[in-house]
Protein backbone atom coordinates (compact mmCIF):
# COMPACT_ATOMS: atom_id res chain seq x y z
CA UNK A 1 0.00 0.00 0.00
CA UNK A 2 2.70 2.67 0.86
CA UNK A 3 4.37 2.11 -2.35
CA UNK A 4 1.28 2.85 -4.36
CA UNK A 5 0.46 6.05 -1.52
CA UNK A 6 3.85 6.85 -2.97
CA UNK A 7 3.46 7.10 -6.26
CA UNK A 8 0.33 8.78 -6.14
CA UNK A 9 1.80 11.12 -3.66
CA UNK A 10 3.17 13.99 -6.66
CA UNK A 11 -0.95 14.42 -7.47
CA UNK A 12 -1.32 15.79 -4.00
CA UNK A 13 2.03 17.75 -3.56
CA UNK A 14 1.83 19.64 -6.87
CA UNK A 15 -1.84 20.83 -6.06
CA UNK A 16 -3.33 18.87 -8.98
CA UNK A 17 -5.55 17.06 -6.98
CA UNK A 18 -6.70 17.87 -2.93
CA UNK A 19 -6.76 14.17 -1.25
CA UNK A 20 -6.60 10.59 -2.90
CA UNK A 21 -7.51 7.29 -1.45
CA UNK A 22 -7.10 3.73 -1.46
CA UNK A 23 -9.90 1.75 -1.19
CA UNK A 24 -10.02 -1.91 -0.83
CA UNK A 25 -12.67 -4.45 -1.19
CA UNK A 26 -14.02 -6.01 2.19
CA UNK A 27 -14.02 -9.70 2.69
CA UNK A 28 -17.16 -9.79 0.27
CA UNK A 29 -16.35 -7.41 -2.48
CA UNK A 30 -19.86 -6.84 -3.63
CA UNK A 31 -21.19 -5.48 -0.50
CA UNK A 32 -18.51 -2.42 0.93
CA UNK A 33 -14.86 -1.01 0.15
CA UNK A 34 -12.75 -0.42 2.97
CA UNK A 35 -10.09 2.89 3.52
CA UNK A 36 -6.67 1.42 3.33
CA UNK A 37 -4.71 4.62 3.08
CA UNK A 38 -4.94 8.33 2.29
CA UNK A 39 -2.68 11.63 1.34
CA UNK A 40 -3.77 14.94 0.88
CA UNK A 41 -2.74 18.48 0.06
CA UNK A 42 -2.92 19.75 3.49
CA UNK A 43 0.64 18.29 4.75
CA UNK A 44 2.91 20.70 2.58
CA UNK A 45 5.24 22.83 4.72
CA UNK A 46 4.92 20.59 7.70
CA UNK A 47 7.23 19.67 9.88
CA UNK A 48 8.09 15.82 9.03
CA UNK A 49 8.61 15.57 12.70
CA UNK A 50 4.89 15.00 13.88
CA UNK A 51 5.79 14.97 17.72
CA UNK A 52 7.13 18.56 17.25
CA UNK A 53 4.52 19.63 15.17
CA UNK A 54 1.92 18.69 17.50
CA UNK A 55 3.96 20.11 20.39
CA UNK A 56 4.24 23.50 18.52
CA UNK A 57 0.80 24.21 17.49
CA UNK A 58 -0.69 22.71 20.09
CA UNK A 59 -3.04 20.53 18.28
CA UNK A 60 -4.03 17.28 18.96
CA UNK A 61 -5.94 15.97 16.13
CA UNK A 62 -3.54 14.35 13.17
CA UNK A 63 -5.06 14.14 9.52
CA UNK A 64 -5.38 10.38 8.04
CA UNK A 65 -2.15 11.11 5.28
CA UNK A 66 -0.55 7.91 6.09
CA UNK A 67 2.28 9.75 4.15
CA UNK A 68 3.06 12.68 6.09
CA UNK A 69 1.20 12.97 9.45
CA UNK A 70 0.25 16.35 10.30
CA UNK A 71 -2.69 18.51 12.43
CA UNK A 72 -6.01 18.90 10.75
CA UNK A 73 -4.79 22.07 8.94
CA UNK A 74 -6.74 22.22 5.48
CA UNK A 75 -10.26 21.64 4.15
CA UNK A 76 -8.73 18.58 2.22
CA UNK A 77 -7.81 17.36 5.90
CA UNK A 78 -11.20 18.17 7.31
CA UNK A 79 -13.56 16.37 4.07
CA UNK A 80 -11.00 13.55 4.64
CA UNK A 81 -11.69 13.43 8.96
CA UNK A 82 -15.68 13.17 7.63
CA UNK A 83 -15.15 10.13 5.06
CA UNK A 84 -16.05 6.93 7.13
CA UNK A 85 -13.08 4.05 7.09
CA UNK A 86 -16.29 1.77 5.18
CA UNK A 87 -18.51 2.06 2.46
CA UNK A 88 -21.12 0.39 1.07
CA UNK A 89 -21.09 -0.47 -2.67
CA UNK A 90 -24.72 -0.61 -3.01
CA UNK A 91 -25.30 3.28 -3.77
CA UNK A 92 -22.99 6.00 -5.24
CA UNK A 93 -20.44 6.44 -7.40
CA UNK A 94 -17.48 4.08 -5.44
CA UNK A 95 -20.20 1.22 -6.16
CA UNK A 96 -20.78 2.02 -9.74
CA UNK A 97 -17.25 1.79 -10.71
CA UNK A 98 -16.65 -1.80 -8.40
CA UNK A 99 -19.61 -3.11 -10.37
CA UNK A 100 -18.30 -1.74 -13.75
CA UNK A 101 -14.25 -1.87 -13.38
CA UNK A 102 -14.90 1.58 -15.26
CA UNK A 103 -13.27 4.63 -13.75
CA UNK A 104 -15.67 8.03 -13.43
CA UNK A 105 -15.25 11.25 -13.36
CA UNK A 106 -17.48 13.65 -11.65
CA UNK A 107 -17.27 17.08 -11.97
CA UNK A 108 -19.45 19.91 -10.87
CA UNK A 109 -18.88 23.76 -10.14
CA UNK A 110 -20.10 23.59 -6.73
CA UNK A 111 -18.71 20.63 -5.06
CA UNK A 112 -15.71 20.03 -7.12
CA UNK A 113 -14.28 16.89 -8.78
CA UNK A 114 -14.31 13.56 -7.75
CA UNK A 115 -12.38 10.33 -9.98
CA UNK A 116 -13.20 6.79 -8.95
CA UNK A 117 -10.48 4.52 -10.77
CA UNK A 118 -10.61 0.69 -9.97
CA UNK A 119 -7.18 -1.04 -9.66
CA UNK A 120 -6.62 -4.38 -8.77
CA UNK A 121 -8.23 -5.18 -5.42
CA UNK A 122 -9.93 -2.01 -5.08
CA UNK A 123 -10.35 1.84 -5.64
CA UNK A 124 -8.24 4.97 -6.10
CA UNK A 125 -10.19 7.83 -5.74
CA UNK A 126 -8.99 11.38 -6.59
CA UNK A 127 -10.67 14.63 -4.61
CA UNK A 128 -9.78 18.37 -5.95
CA UNK A 129 -12.27 20.90 -4.75
CA UNK A 130 -12.36 22.87 -7.88
CA UNK A 131 -13.78 22.27 -11.27
CA UNK A 132 -10.94 20.33 -13.19
CA UNK A 133 -11.71 19.37 -16.64
CA UNK A 134 -12.17 15.54 -18.28
CA UNK A 135 -8.76 14.25 -18.95
CA UNK A 136 -9.11 10.55 -20.60
CA UNK A 137 -5.45 10.18 -20.45
CA UNK A 138 -5.18 10.48 -16.46
CA UNK A 139 -8.27 7.40 -16.50
CA UNK A 140 -6.31 5.26 -18.90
Amino acid sequence: MMVLMKMLRPLVENNAWDYCILWKFGDDPSRCIEWMGCCCSGSQGVCRNVKEEIELLHVPYLCRDVYVKHSIRTTACEKLAMIPSSLSLFHGIHGEVAVSKQPMWLSNDSIGTQIVVPVEGGLIELYRSKHVRLNHILLL
